[in-house]
């Protein structure tokens, strides 16, 4: 996944904001030679019941996101979400959620401080690929 540095400031901001519940947002861009480039963030309204513990995503937010996308030229690239107080690791729930093609982000806030972004995808582009890091390139 290749992210800007401002950017990448912007998703671990995000989670900072939303401690010490899960923020959720949309990663907005293009695919290009097979990698995922982001050119914008899209937070949207975590709506899950739990929100400390998990995030979800409402289907009415979903298509602002698309409507935001559509109107920039760019794709829904991935969905990011925070950690509040627990590592960037993909959890059986995000795998659940994850959709292969995407990239998923993970940002572990700390209290109250960004600590580490890791991101995820399928490896071999099918839900029974492997869903594993990627590497996050800075530009």
């Amino acid at each position: 996944m290749n992210i800007t540095k401002g950017l990448l400031a912007q998703l671990k901001h995000c989670g900072e904001k939303a401690f010490p519940e899960e923020c959720v947002g949309v990663l907005l861009g293009k695919i290009k030679d097979n990698a995922r480039h982001v050119h914008s963030l899209f937070p949207i309204e975590n709506s899950a019941l739990s929100k400390r513990t998990e995030f979800a995503v409402s289907q009415a937010e979903l298509q602002k996101a698309e409507q935001a996308a559509a109107s920039q030229n760019l794709d829904v690239i991935g969905f990011y979400h925070s950690h509040a107080d627990f590592e960037a690791v993909a959890s059986q729930k995000d795998r659940a959620f994850a959709i292969p093609g995407f990239s998923y982000p993970i940002v572990s806030v700390l209290g109250g401080k960004a600590a580490a972004v890791k991101s995820f995808a399928f490896i071999g582009g099918t839900k029974n690929a492997n869903f594993t890091e990627e590497e996050i390139v800075c530009l």
